[in-house]
């Protein structure tokens, strides 16, 4: 079950015709800039009207969950650090936070859920500090 700040994100994004961007470091650090850049554009947009819905914070916890589609062992730092970066610049970029440095974003935070076969995702809870 998911809250009005939560964010459901891709664990892929579509870079060409043929070729998708699994989201995490090992890939991250293969990729020349312009498949990067795509891939980062891909996720702005396919995370974007969730975005615009949150209300926005001054101090932020972010909560990162991960549903994958098997039972594969996976190292969730390996791809929830790519959902990190790529996540808190959307919410930069529209204005929900200030920045994404220590003072905004204070707290980061990366969980397993459980395997979902029908919807493997990585859902962001963002939680406001100030409250």
């Amino acid at each position: 079950m998911t809250s009005d700040n939560t964010v459901i994100c891709p664990l892929s994004v579509q870079v060409s015709k043929r070729k998708k961007f699994i989201l995490n470091i090992n890939n991250y650090r293969n990729l020349g800039y312009h498949t990067l850049s795509k891939a980062k554009r891909e996720y702005f947009q396919a995370v974007k009207l969730q975005v615009l819905k949150l209300r926005g914070w001054q101090r932020v916890a972010v909560r990162f969950t991960m549903y994958p589609k098997t039972a594969r062992r996976i190292d969730l730092s390996n791809v929830l650090s790519i959902h990190d970066k790529f996540l808190l610049d959307t919410a930069v970029t529209l204005g929900k936070l200030d920045d994404d440095d220590y003072h905004h974003v204070i707290k980061v935070s990366y969980h397993f859920g459980e395997i979902d076969r029908m919807n493997s995702r990585v859902e962001a809870e963002f939680i406001d500090m100030d409250l």
